[in-house]
């Protein structure tokens, strides 16, 4: 087995003055394509139509774009860095579990309403398991780095944005993506980690890793019948798990950030304000406005039509769990 060897420096793609506008747009069609086209196809397979989203409506697109810059490995980001930093991106998607979960508990308290899905929502039988694994613990953690921390993070690269900048903009691109007011907190911890690791490594490998590592260890408490972990933590559990997991994310973390400097990056550019690169995410904003309205409505004003709320509902307020 390989030693989990610090990260290899990678020099970032060079400026390119296409700007933000495609990975803005990308965005904007990946999150239609999925609420319309994705709800639809898991309402008729939930956990195949999970697969199905995740391939042709978030990773196809993807693709696409990428092919059309000319350059589509190094649009993605997907240069190798060794599997060390793939290693240590696992065992911080595990570590940092906890953590999210307790956001999420968190979260649910100062709102006044948590959402939590049926019973009958959790997949049963070894092939429904089956295609639940990897739908949450392959298929999502691949396609949607590919989307969020390889094509749009580094369109935000590649137009001069400073560090700190794209790491917060890309970790609040995907966060809005999962459609949740009430899950935003927990998804938030797990989008900044994810995003961090993928920038400093340069690649969008390990951030992979962050996330089939925690998706992966939510597939195992599901598979083996402690679902109620997930869905409803205890404040003793989180905490008794939190302690040696958050250990484990900082000392990966650590010698992630300690490793060799990457290069130096191309000159920064001001944050363009012209409409043209950002109407797309006006419109992405006003769609997830509208879900987390719906969201706030069923679960906080209207909590016993929640108890009863249709498969369609379930996955269009926040029911992804990739």
């Amino acid at each position: 087995m390989e030693s989990l060897e610090p990260p290899v420096a990678v020099a970032p793609p060079p400026a390119a003055p296409a700007g933000i506008f495609p990975a803005h747009l990308l965005f904007l069609i990946s999150l239609v394509l999925a609420v319309i086209l994705g709800t639809a196809v898991q309402v008729w397979l939930l956990w195949p139509g999970m697969i199905l989203t995740e391939v042709f409506l978030l990773l196809l697109p993807a693709l696409l774009f990428a092919v059309l810059t000319g350059s589509p490995v190094q649009a993605l980001r997907l240069k190798w860095v060794g599997a060390g930093a793939c290693w240590m991106g696992m065992a911080i998607g595990a570590g940092i579990l906890p953590l999210a979960l307790g956001a999420d508990l968190l979260g649910g308290r100062i709102l006044g309403y948590s959402w939590s899905l049926p019973e009958d929502f959790w997949a049963k039988g070894p092939v429904a398991t089956l295609f639940y694994v990897l739908a949450t613990a392959v298929c999502a953690p691949f396609c949607e780095e590919l989307l969020f921390r390889g094509y749009i993070l580094g369109a935000y690269e590649r137009a001069g944005w400073r560090p700190r900048q794209a790491i917060l903009a890309v970790a609040a691109l995907f966060t809005a993506y999962h459609l949740s007011l009430s899950r935003a907190p927990g998804v938030a911890v797990a989008a900044l980690a994810l995003t961090y690791v993928a920038w400093r490594t340069g690649s969008v490998w390990p951030s992979i890793g962050v996330h089939a590592g925690a998706n992966g260890t939510v597939a195992l408490l599901v598979a083996t019948g402690h679902s109620q972990w997930v869905d409803e933590p205890s404040p003793r559990g989180l905490l008794l798990a939190g302690i040696p997991g958050i250990l484990a994310t900082a000392i990966c973390l650590w010698r992630i950030a300690t490793g060799p400097p990457r290069a130096q990056d191309a000159e920064f550019a001001p944050v363009s304000a012209k409409f043209r690169q950002w109407w797309p995410l006006w419109v992405a904003g006003a769609i997830v406005l509208v879900v987390a309205s719906l969201e706030v409505r069923m679960y906080k004003f209207s909590p016993a039509h929640a108890t009863h709320t249709s498969r369609v509902e379930e996955w269009v307020l926040g029911g992804r769990h990739s």
